[in-house]
């Protein structure tokens, strides 16, 4: 059985596993993130892969869409959700619409980058505390949004939609690296 660690993990594909468990803040877009959908092959993505909390099951749903579907069973009950991949400039992005809250529909998809080798995906969340800097700038469009009881403490990002220069500017990495390169998050294949 998945602990209830895993159910958060697994619900943005394990690419947000450590903020959300650390009840730490997220960075959102309205939209997903990437210009294209990636074009998919189900013989490298569909199968058992392993994550360090579990397994789940990853199959293609639309390969031209771009969109994946990941599953795994907790408490004897099927949980599942649609991954929608995107591209800019060389880049992959995995896009997750955020259902947690079904009272707060502005917050829209967790995102992050992906990339599949090998048989291995790695997964890199993007790095609140940059997000954050950019859009209190006015680099990138959105709002830092404001927490807790009298709404001194920052909280979540909100990326409004993003322009192919926004874009640019993300996977450029002209403002610094704006992703958690020190811990990607790595999925093994075990089974097709």
């Amino acid at each position: 059985m998945m602990s209830q660690s895993m159910k958060v993990v697994i619900r943005v594909l394990l690419a947000c596993s450590f903020f959300q468990l650390a009840a730490c803040s997220v960075v959102y877009s309205v939209n997903p993130v990437g210009e294209n959908p990636v074009q998919l092959d189900a013989q490298q993505w569909d199968g058992d892969w392993r994550g360090t909390e579990g397994v789940m099951k990853i199959k293609v749903k639309d390969a031209e869409a771009g969109i994946l579907q990941v599953a795994w069973i907790e408490d004897m009950e099927l949980q599942q959700f649609d991954v929608y991949l995107m591209e800019s400039n060389g880049w992959q992005f995995f896009n997750v619409k955020d259902e947690e809250d079904e009272n707060d529909a502005s917050d829209g998809y967790v995102w992050g980058r992906i990339r599949y080798h090998e048989n291995t995906i790695l997964l890199w969340d993007p790095d609140i505390r940059k997000f954050r800097s950019l859009v209190r700038d006015g680099t990138l469009p959105g709002e830092a949004r404001k927490s807790g009881k009298d709404k001194q403490n920052e909280s979540d990002v909100v990326l409004e939609k993003l322009t192919q220069a926004h874009l640019l500017l993300i996977t450029s990495e002209e403002k610094g690296v704006l992703f958690d390169w020190d811990e990607p998050l790595v999925l093994l294949k075990i089974s097709d």
